[in-house]
């Protein structure tokens, strides 16, 4: 269901709402198919609501997720033209070491290093742009 343009986002539709859903899960496939979902609800809404579904700053799902929610975010706003919520730049979302989610291959960590979107490197959250794509 897409939103009218002053129609606030309703349901279970906010980024809150899937971080919500990533807490205490350590199946990395699981934790992809809930952030695809977003990306789904992001595509399927107006641009002049989008930022509404990531205005509220998510609660923590882990040191890893969490940098890489604000990444997504930053991300997703930047191709968009909006502004980012000032949640996403937080130093407290930033890694203290490289992490790359996906598989622990070397040929998708190089793909990773030389295919990561800037808002990713930033936090030293590792993957290629390729991950990112709805489809």
């Amino acid at each position: 269901m897409a939103l009218a343009d002053n129609d606030a986002p309703v349901g279970r539709r906010l980024l809150k709402d899937f971080a919500l859903r990533l807490r205490g899960c350590d199946d990395e496939m699981r934790l992809r198919i809930v952030l695809h979902e977003f990306g789904l609800v992001w595509e399927d809404t107006p641009l002049v609501a989008r930022l509404r579904l990531v205005a509220n700053e998510p609660g923590p799902v882990d040191a890893r997720w969490d940098a890489f929610l604000a990444a997504y975010v930053e991300h997703r706003c930047m191709h968009e033209g909006i502004t980012a919520p000032a949640w996403v730049y937080d130093d407290a979302r930033d890694l203290d070491q490289f992490w790359f989610p996906g598989p622990d291959l070397d040929f998708f960590h190089v793909e990773a290093i030389v295919h990561c979107p800037a808002a990713f490197e930033a936090r030293r959250v590792f993957l290629p742009a390729r991950e990112l794509l709805v489809v």
